[in-house]
């Protein structure tokens, strides 16, 4: 199984491209607030909830067949730089085929997301046997993340196989400037619902 989901993600790495402009219909920012979601988080993680996947809506707010798969719970990270440290920090990853986006709040309780346009972050990940790998930049629009296709391919690929890790990224590639650090904590459920957001992926 390892080896068909390497291979699956290195053949879709350059075939695929998100090229829709459609909003989403999911409201990350309307979850429970921080300090419930980790037990909640636990919950889900037990009944194979944790990841969900949602369809972008059109210009009448109807949902289309374009699909894109998110964790139905923030993600708990953490923010610092020159001046504080350790400020909890809310996340949602979003993953539509070969392609990986993170949102992130601070600080985390039901506030809106910061437009960071302009920033560019250098992303690295650290997966729970301690290894560590640098995936590369990451551009941004208006606190949308996107990560590049090899990051996002390494990505999934870790999420299909169950594993849990940090994602550490620097603002404009210095630690003075500002990191954010967000755990993953459980892939359990991921590749089943992959498999059934895009089977055409499989055939």
């Amino acid at each position: 199984m390892k080896k068909v989901y390497k291979l699956l993600i290195l053949s879709i790495i350059g075939i695929f491209s998100l090229t829709s402009c459609l909003t989403m219909s999911s409201n990350p920012i309307s979850k429970e607030l921080a300090k419930n979601i980790e037990t909640d988080a636990d919950l889900y993680l037990q009944q194979g909830n944790y990841w969900n996947t949602y369809h972008y809506v059109d210009e009448f707010n109807d949902e289309t067949a374009d699909a894109y798969i998110s964790n139905n719970f923030f993600l708990i990270g953490n923010y610092s730089d020159a001046n504080s440290s350790n400020n909890i920090v809310t996340a949602n990853i979003f993953i539509q085929e070969n392609t990986v986006k993170l949102q992130l709040a601070r600080p985390a309780l039901l506030k809106e997301n910061p437009e960071i346009t302009g920033i560019i972050f250098t992303v690295s990940m650290k997966t729970d046997n301690e290894e560590k790998e640098y995936l590369g930049t990451a551009t941004n629009n208006k606190g949308l993340i996107t990560l590049n296709k090899i990051a996002s391919a390494k990505i999934i690929l870790a999420l299909a196989e169950n594993q849990s890790f940090k994602l550490a990224l620097l603002e404009n590639g210095s630690s003075d400037s500002g990191t954010y650090l967000v755990t993953i904590p459980d892939s359990t459920g991921f590749a089943k619902v992959y498999m059934e957001t895009y089977p055409n992926l499989f055939d």
